[in-house]
């Protein structure tokens, strides 16, 4: 995430190939379409691309800046963890 996504291409180049657990981009699906598209247009390996999350955070039908920031740590948490981001209710089953 960089101000203005300025440097959003720049950032996603130099560390698509790291060994980092997890990569994500914030923005619009239409910014984060721009820049998957030039960095297909640049030959980058699908499987690279695919690493992304993005936009980055979970659905929760965040709003307000701090809503943001819960939906986005929560899914690193998740991607660190192993979770799957579904309610507990749904995983350990009803009844």
């Amino acid at each position: 995430v960089t101000r203005g996504h300025r440097y959003d291409l720049v950032c996603l180049r130099a560390t698509l190939a790291s060994p980092a657990r997890y990569l994500g981009m914030i923005g619009s699906r239409k910014r984060v379409g721009e820049i998957m598209a030039l960095l297909r247009e640049e030959a980058v390996p699908a499987a690279l691309l695919e690493r992304v999350s993005a936009p980055i955070g979970l659905d929760i039908q965040a709003e307000t800046p701090a809503e943001i920031a819960v939906s986005i740590v929560a899914e690193v948490i998740a991607a660190f963890k192993g979770g799957s981001g579904l309610p507990l209710r749904d995983k350990r089953g009803r009844g």
